[in-house]
């Protein structure tokens, strides 16, 4: 199990991340395409660690899956399920969702629905929407200013080649838009979603219907699913068994990591260099499925 702390596991995952989307940026991709490679890059390289620093015992192990047969996607193509054990002897199960959208040549996220993401929102308050780029984010190190020290640390170079990114859902739809101008301002780093929010038990949805639903791949499960188990204090070492069920009997198949590709360097770029990316203002409109 890797020993490290906070701010050394969520860089290894921001990098884990952004290098496996870096490898498919020579090519043509989609959603689903690089959903699975950081995914599967998650279950090779980081699937257990002790997380030291936080003034208590902290341990997480996570896994990744996909649903057999073609999903409904009622709540979103990606699921994230967690169960924390906390101290007490309190144990949750709680579910983040989020729709992954990828940007287009034209600088647009061209499949972004309202009418899906009004859906899914009224399914789950927490809902997010994801974002896959073919260039850095930059405003993703701007979005983590406000939490803690990662703006001004000497390890911020990492946040400048950000590739993946997410949005409270309930904002996007404010945003009206579906341009890079538009959507990346409010974002954070998928990589931090994951680290500091779900794996903390923030911003998860705890209704036991919806927990159920995923669990057992019912009606609108997501496609792809990362399970969690966090232990907070004591000495128990967590473990991904059992948290849902998998082949030959359960709905869900373990991905299979793929063999480790030579990544594509990710530059990172300035502020004035970065806007040279954004295409020119015209009327903005998110569509209608």
């Amino acid at each position: 199990m890797l020993k490290l702390t906070f701010y050394q596991w969520l860089l290894k995952t921001e990098d884990v991340i952004r290098n496996a989307l870096s490898e498919i940026l020579d090519r043509d991709w989609d959603e689903n395409d690089a959903t699975k490679s950081w995914m599967r890059a998650l279950r090779r390289e980081a699937r257990e660690a002790e997380v030291t620093g936080l003034g208590r015992p902290y341990a997480m192990a996570w896994d990744t899956v996909k649903l057999k047969g073609k999903a409904e996607n009622q709540y979103g193509d990606i699921g994230v399920f967690v169960r924390v054990d906390y101290p007490n002897g309190v144990q949750t199960e709680g579910i983040g969702l989020i729709e992954a959208k990828r940007i287009y040549p034209s600088g647009r996220y061209e499949e972004l629905k309202r009418d899906q993401l009004e859906r899914m929102l009224s399914a789950t308050a927490h809902h997010r929407l994801g974002l896959y780029e073919r260039t850095p984010i930059l405003q993703a190190a701007f979005g983590l200013a406000g939490h803690g020290t990662y703006f001004d640390s000497p390890l911020i170079g990492s946040w400048g080649s950000t590739l993946a990114v997410v949005v409270p859902t309930s904002i996007a739809l404010k945003m009206r838009g579906n341009q890079r101008s538009d959507l990346h301002p409010p974002c954070l780093p998928l990589s931090f979603q994951i680290c500091a929010r779900y794996l903390g038990g923030y911003d998860l949805d705890l209704s036991p219907k919806l927990v159920e639903t995923v669990k057992t791949g019912g009606a609108g499960a997501p496609s792809y699913l990362l399970i969690a188990n966090v232990k907070i204090g004591g000495e128990t070492t967590p473990s991904t068994d059992n948290l849902v069920r998998v082949s030959p009997d359960g709905p869900y198949t373990a991905m299979a990591p793929d063999q480790k590709a030579t990544p594509i360097q990710v530059e990172t770029v300035s502020a004035k260099k970065k806007e040279s990316h954004l295409v020119k203002p015209r009327p903005r409109t998110m569509t209608a499925s």
